[in-house]
């Protein structure tokens, strides 16, 4: 066990920007330990949440300096750095972890026995790590950048080279490192070249994003099913700069209509794109293009809280270092929250209250921190249950009861839980002959997840549900 987070952590202090959001630094990085700063260096991924501690990954510093695993507490205490990569079992962990309530996956980008990176498992307190997959450049593919994500059988997620024509792959994997299979190979004239965010899935196919190739070789957007079966490119991005962006880095997010994504490059003013587009493939559009004093470049992905996509961005704003905005969907509403932040690269993570980030520079040691952003202090409503429409218990173990009131307005409205992510986990009908809806979620993960109720008209009531188990 690491070392703890110091007493010394300042916070930051109020920044006037588009709206007045207080930012708290919970732990300051650098690639070697000092007194005020800790072992890891330039986190460059996501947060996730056991609902105690906030967990992530440097892919530099630490004791061998090829990268951490850390643990922090929402309000910047319990700081511990769980594990230290060497090189043998792996280094360069660029991505994200995700969890099934006892092991902590990830990947990263190189190290293991052929030196083409791996995937792992270590338990929440570091102990019992284990390599369970070792990529090999010329049969699996290697250079995993993103995540990984699961449907409670397999592990699924992507390399950005390697395989049958070293242009990436899709593969999937048991958690014990069992059942490997390469179920995709990209080519980079036709399906795309170099995925390096993560895949995201609506139970029937898997959604992802190519960097570079496809028709024009500035990236694509795609669908496949989990048995590499029904690959589709859904789009092209045009290889016009100013037409609709290039070069997509992160994740899709999905509100069961739209895919929402961004791209790096591209647009009207050459700093990158938000976009949508339908996961048919139809319906492309543009819905904001980035400018240099409203941030660039992004390589992260959007979350959302039912209302508002959130998003950050590597560059612009006030000194060129990055931003943290939000925008409604129909690309409205747009607002820096936050207009000089240091380089932040990875997505937010939100709670309800706060969201939670990382920067790869800044800080006191210049190595990079782990933020959160006060969401009432922006002015922006939280997402709060309804009189008309409350769940309980909350929190909950998976198991609780919808109460929801009618009127006259509607006779059936929809249900829907998805989470921080933007996917879809639960949807259900409610009908207006009953007042209540017992609901089991079964296997569902713990964290925190957003609801919204609404009809053929829009919007009824939206809210939060915690899960603890």
């Amino acid at each position: 066990m690491k070392n703890k987070l110091s007493s010394l952590l300042l916070i930051f202090s109020v920044l006037c920007v588009a709206v007045n959001a207080q930012v708290t630094v919970l732990a300051n990085f650098n690639d070697i330990t000092t007194t005020s700063c800790l072992n890891g260096s330039s986190p460059s991924g996501d947060l996730i949440s056991d609902g105690a501690f906030l967990y992530g990954m440097t892919p530099m510093g630490g004791a061998t300096g090829y990268g951490t695993i850390f643990k922090v507490k929402p309000d910047g205490s319990g700081f511990t750095s769980i594990f230290d990569f060497n090189g043998t079992n792996g280094y360069l962990p660029w991505g994200s972890l995700i969890t099934d309530g006892t092991y902590l996956y990830g990947m990263t980008e190189k190290g293991g026995a052929n030196s083409d990176g791996t995937v792992f498992k270590v338990k929440s307190n570091g102990s019992g790590f284990m390599n369970i997959f070792d990529f090999d450049i010329s049969t699996t593919g290697t250079n995993p950048y993103g995540s990984l994500i699961t449907d409670g059988t397999y592990l699924y997620g992507m390399t950005a080279s390697g395989g049958a024509n070293l242009d990436g792959t899709v593969f999937k994997v048991k958690s014990n490192g069992s059942g490997f299979m390469s179920i995709f190979d990209f080519d980079i004239s036709t399906t795309g070249y170099r995925p390096m965010g993560s895949l995201i899935s609506d139970g029937a196919f898997l959604y992802g994003m190519t960097l570079l190739g496809g028709t024009n070789g500035v990236g694509t957007v795609f669908k496949v099913k989990s048995d590499g079966s029904g690959f589709t490119t859904l789009f092209n991005f045009p290889s016009a700069s100013t037409a609709g962006g290039r070069s997509p880095q992160g994740s899709l997010y999905s509100d069961g209509t739209y895919l929402y994504g961004m791209t790096q490059n591209g647009g009207t003013g050459g700093y990158g794109t938000i976009f949508k587009i339908k996961p048919d493939g139809t319906a492309f559009n543009t819905i904001y293009n980035f400018g240099t004093m409203l941030g660039g470049h992004p390589n992260s992905s959007l979350i959302s809280d039912g209302t508002y996509l959130y998003g950050t961005t590597s560059s612009g704003g006030t000194g060129a270092l990055g931003t943290v905005f939000k925008i409604k969907p129909d690309g409205s509403g747009y607002s820096n929250i936050v207009n000089s932040a240091e380089g932040p690269k990875g997505s937010l993570y939100s709670d309800g209250s706060y969201l939670y980030g990382t920067s790869t520079s800044g800080g006191l040691c210049s190595g990079g921190t782990v933020f959160k952003i006060s969401l009432t202090s922006t002015g922006i409503p939280s997402v709060t249950d309804d009189k008309e429409f409350s769940i309980y218990p909350n929190p909950s173990d998976g198991n609780f009861t919808l109460s929801y009131q009618f009127h006259n307005l509607l006779n059936v409205a929809n249900f829907t839980l998805f989470d921080i992510t933007g996917r879809v986990v639960y949807q259900t009908t409610l009908n207006a002959t009953g007042l209540s809806k017992d609901i089991s979620l079964g296997s569902i993960y713990p964290g925190v997840y957003f609801w919204k109720v609404s009809f053929d008209k829009g919007l009824i009531a939206t809210g939060k549900l915690s899960i603890i188990k």
